[in-house]
């Protein structure tokens, strides 16, 4: 047994790598990239694969050199060894193909992406909507300029209209109670009758995180990711979680943007646990 950081006993996990595939493009961004992912991360054991994609038929000695310094770079600044590089010629339309095709054969726990939106806008760029559109694996997305710190208030989208959802967030939830974070849980709700309901069944949250944690509720609105995001927006959260329903993110289906908030990083869980599992630490901690 060990203790988490409220000095909880949890029963262990069977142990088990967890593998990450980070996709950069070597523009700015691809290095803080990297850097987030090892930062949210490296307190599991973790298997990193890096995929690099280009237009060029052969990538010319200068991305070479920026794929070599970065792999230096994690190596000094967090003692990490990336296990794969994979440098692909893709066009862009083929980078969610090339990720699902890998995804199929590596079978990663996440794959993270970065996104090209703006301080304006709540949309994705394209490609990385596709992505989390597309590949059957839990997303990671991260926005640009993004401090390199985990993150010490979580939003999550708790809803429990349905099993499958609560169910998509056992792993996180296993994971986050190794960390003296605030979590707080949103729901979306229809009445006061439905609110006393999700109320009365979130008690259980108060014994895995006991005070680190609060609730808010959305309040008569249309059930949807912008909805989410407008009222985490308000809490001054530094990232999301959400487990994901096709219902849910069906948001302007024929739109090649996606709604992400510019500021935060937001995991998308897409892979199910039983709900009991969520009080079994993450193995081994460093």
């Amino acid at each position: 047994m060990k203790k988490n950081d409220n000095g909880i006993k949890m029963p262990l996990a069977t142990q088990r790598i967890r593998k990450i595939l980070i996709a950069v493009d070597l523009e700015k961004n691809s290095e803080n990239l990297i850097m987030y992912s090892i930062v949210v991360t490296k307190r599991i054991l973790c298997e990193y694969t890096l995929l690099h994609y280009h237009r060029e038929k052969v990538l010319d000695s200068a991305n070479v050199e920026k794929v070599n310094l970065l792999l230096q770079k994690v190596k000094n600044v967090h003692n990490v060894d990336v296990k794969s590089v994979f440098g692909q010629e893709i066009a862009t339309e083929q980078i969610s193909a090339k990720i699902t095709e890998l995804h199929s054969i590596e079978h990663f726990d996440t794959i993270v992406i970065g996104t090209s939106n703006t301080p304006n806008s709540w949309k994705m760029g394209s490609v990385s909507t596709q992505i989390l559109r597309e590949v059957p694996a839990n997303i990671l997305v991260v926005p640009p300029y993004i401090s390199l710190a985990f993150p010490q208030n979580i939003s999550i989208l708790a809803d429990t209209q349905q099993k499958a959802d609560i169910e998509k967030l056992t792993a996180f939830n296993r994971y986050i109670s190794q960390f003296s974070v605030f979590i707080n849980f949103v729901f979306f709700v229809d009445s006061k009758e439905d609110l006393e309901e999700k109320q009365k069944a979130m008690r259980q949250y108060q014994t895995f995180f006991e005070a680190n944690f609060t609730f808010n509720f959305i309040l008569q609105d249309v059930r949807n990711l912008p909805n989410f995001l407008t009222k985490i927006e308000e809490t001054l959260c530094e990232s999301a979680v959400i487990a994901w329903n096709e219902d849910f993110m069906n948001v302007e289906q024929n739109s090649t943007n996606f709604p992400c908030s510019p500021k935060i990083s937001i995991f998308y869980s897409k892979s199910s646990e039983p709900a009991e599992n969520a009080f079994r630490l993450e193995t081994p901690l460093r």
